[in-house]
């Protein structure tokens, strides 16, 4: 009975697309994501933890956003004393076993073009792309 309700809760989390915390399609997951307050019309910022839980390479190719016009993998480093931000260009790995974090000061999103102001308190709809053709939509807290 516990496996049947199990199958039935993991059936029903997978058909919503949708999830507060992680959301899992095949065994990529995404876990706390967050983002920053954010004017409209500005550029926002999006952090997260993508994990690669099963036994298949993927690759995150992009993320989406209705709350934007674009949204940008990007990697902030330092060199030579000075800090710079350069947009990811093809994609993410996602070996099997792997977790990546998206955090301040390493791999981030630029949300650009925010259609609203993104408030404390508020979600972020964020849909990330994999290579495999699978999709995982999840609500980013602003904070």
């Amino acid at each position: 009975m516990l496996i049947k309700t199990a199958l039935i809760v993991g059936f029903a989390m997978t058909a919503s697309g949708v999830s507060e915390g992680a959301q899992q399609a095949s065994a990529v997951q995404i876990s706390e994501a967050w983002s920053r307050p954010a004017a409209a019309g500005g550029n926002g910022a999006g952090f997260f933890t993508i994990t690669n839980a099963g036994g298949k390479p993927d690759i995150l190719v992009a993320v989406t956003s209705l709350a934007a016009n674009k949204v940008e993998m990007h990697q902030t480093s330092m060199a030579n004393g000075v800090m710079s931000m350069q947009q990811i260009q093809g994609g993410i790995p996602l070996p099997p076993g792997s977790s990546i974090t998206f955090a301040p000061g390493g791999k981030h999103l630029m949300v650009m073009g925010l259609k609203a102001a993104l408030h404390s308190g508020g979600k972020l709809p964020l849909t990330f792309k994999l290579k495999s053709g699978r999709q995982l939509t999840i609500q980013a807290h602003v904070r």
